[in-house]
């Protein structure tokens, strides 16, 4: 017999079973045994890919005060449960030792800083954003007497409403595990990046047919759709189909509303137009606000699609279709539906938002101050608009979900918010010093 034969004789005949104590690491690895070898290449092989795979499924650390702790014990009951499922899978059941142990340390953590930022949040001084244990808003206390919440129901006054937006960290973009459980993600939504904001003001709501009609009689002014029309779903095609209307402009979008409603069939110039004039009127400097700040104000600490949760709500937003609280075909009188934790409102669906960025197609360079991205725009007159409006799928209202259009385009789902500076907190002037 030679050498080789009398090796073979030492491998024993449940080469199976080996296979499976291999892979499960219970057994010590014969560097003779040809079966044991070959299980132990795949072994190393499958658990760094799944180590790496589970590190993926975690946002960073530095992404931690983005998360809350609902957000933690829902992010660990999925990873309990893909355990569970693996471990019950034939050979790949030996995973299910390490990783039970390391996405429980991971969701721990998570939960640790998440519940620690809420906690410290709740500090009453001005330099820290001060939650209501009641309904997770923002206290507008701590930022003075000067702000005020409008309730559900209550008829914007002939101004925007401006409320405080805290300052901070936050993952801007598509962040794999998070954003896409609702259905995937654009590649223009890409690459998720940090991105630090300072403490500005925005709107609690979009600017309202009331309020756009103030400036209108005021100036006279006369906008694109006047002139030119607006685009309108054709109320005579069966199947969803886009037509410029000449009749239609921001008075008569092609369906009622009232003053209460978002204005809609506005460019980007118009809704520039009513912020020149609004600033002249109340000696302020307000602004669209950029396509980062935005991003953050929608999510509002949160790192789930949107700013509720990880599936699409009529109850939370108007958006495409009729249900639950959402009775309405177009638009909704805005502040119809819940706030998110800035108490701002309809920050998803009813109206797209333009923002004060020119498109990119992807945020490969993107700025991480928050600040608008102007530069490198290749030529193109395209402009940044989010938030999605009442003809919006599911997937188009997501918090990360943005688009774009022309500077002269105009729709009836297209409006805006205004933004305005705020005095920055003495930690954002440290900051900025150091």
């Amino acid at each position: 017999m030679s050498e080789k034969d009398s090796k073979q004789t030492l491998i024993p005949r449940d080469d199976d079973e080996q296979w499976q104590k291999v892979l499960r690491g219970e057994v010590e690895v014969d560097q003779e045994n040809e079966t044991h070898r070959e299980a132990k290449a795949l072994r190393e092989y499958l658990l760094s890919t799944e180590v790496r795979n589970a590190v993926e499924s975690v946002p960073p650390s530095h992404a931690l005060n983005t998360i809350t702790p609902e957000e933690a014990r829902v992010e660990y009951r999925r990873a309990s449960a893909e355990i569970h499922r693996r471990a019950n899978t034939g050979w790949y059941r030996w995973l299910s030792y390490g990783l039970v142990s390391l996405f429980g340390l991971m969701a721990g953590l998570i939960a640790f800083f998440a519940a620690n930022y809420f906690s410290d949040s709740k500090d009453t001084n001005n330099e820290r954003v001060a939650l209501s244990s009641s309904d997770n808003r923002i206290d507008t206390q701590s930022f003075g007497d000067k702000y005020q919440v409008y309730k559900n129901g209550r008829t914007p006054g002939i101004y925007p409403n401006m409320l405080p937006v805290p300052g901070g960290q936050f993952i801007m973009g598509c962040s794999n595990g998070w954003d896409d459980v609702a259905g995937g993600c654009r590649e223009n939504e890409y690459p998720a990046h940090t991105v630090t904001v300072k403490s500005f003001e925005l709107a609690q709501h979009e600017v309202t047919v009331g309020q756009f009609r103030l400036f209108v009689e005021d100036s006279n002014y006369q906008t694109i759709a006047d002139d030119r029309g607006c685009v309108i779903a054709d109320p005579e095609s069966p199947s969803p189909r886009w037509i410029m209307d000449k009749a239609s402009n921001w008075r008569s979008p092609g369906f009622e509303q009232e003053d209460s409603h978002p204005v809609v069939c506005l460019t980007r110039s118009d809704a520039l137009a009513y912020i020149a004039w609004l600033n002249k009127k109340t000696s302020k400097q307000y602004r669209l606000p950029t396509e980062a700040e935005w991003e953050y104000a929608a999510r509002a600490g949160t790192a789930t699609p949107y700013y509720w949760g990880n599936r699409a709500d009529h109850n939370q937003a108007n958006l495409k279709d009729i249900a639950g609280a959402d009775i309405w075909q177009h638009t909704s009188p805005v502040g119809s539906f819940p706030a998110n934790r800035f108490n701002l409102q309809d920050m998803l669906g009813n109206a797209w938002e333009w923002v004060a960025d020119c498109w990119h197609d992807n945020y490969i360079s993107a700025p991480l101050d928050g600040s608008a991205w102007n530069t490198n725009c290749n030529g193109s007159d395209f402009i940044t608009r989010r938030g999605g409006a009442w003809d919006a799928s599911t997937l188009n209202i997501r918090s990360s979900y943005r688009s774009h259009a022309g500077s002269t385009d105009r729709s009836q789902g297209y409006g805006f918010r205004v933004a305005h500076d705020m005095a920055p907190t003495s930690s954002e002037v440290k900051a900025t010093s150091e």
